[in-house]
């Protein structure tokens, strides 16, 4: 049997090991890149029009645009990690097969589930 203990010890060890040294080298300041990213999604979300609705072709798009702003950050003096490109690419793909088969939004959370 797996000793879960030891199993989410090793998770979380990988990823502090990431966050802490891997991703930051790699990829520049995390809180830089949130700030781009949250950048990027609010000019998505003030030009899209099926404004207060969250769709999964919203989510898509954000996606991409959260690799974009990973590229947008990155370190100049790391080598270009191309599988950023590939994720926009497929993030766009999935995106556009979504809108394909929608036929009208529909909101993820009902309003009176806000509440």
């Amino acid at each position: 049997m797996v000793n879960r203990m030891t199993t989410r010890k090793n998770i979380i060890d990988q990823a502090l090991n990431c966050i802490a040294n891997t991703r930051e080298s790699v990829y520049g300041d995390a809180e830089t890149n949130f700030h781009k990213a949250a950048e990027l999604i609010a000019v998505y979300e003030r030009g899209k029009p099926n404004k207060g609705y969250m769709t999964p072709h919203d989510i898509a798009i954000h996606q991409a645009l959260l690799k974009l702003a990973r590229i947008m950050n990155r370190n100049p003096n790391q080598p270009v990690h191309i599988d950023n490109y590939i994720d926009i690419i497929g993030y766009i793909a999935l995106a556009g097969e979504i809108e394909a088969e929608a036929t009208k939004p529909r909101p993820l959370v009902e309003d009176n589930e806000q509440e």
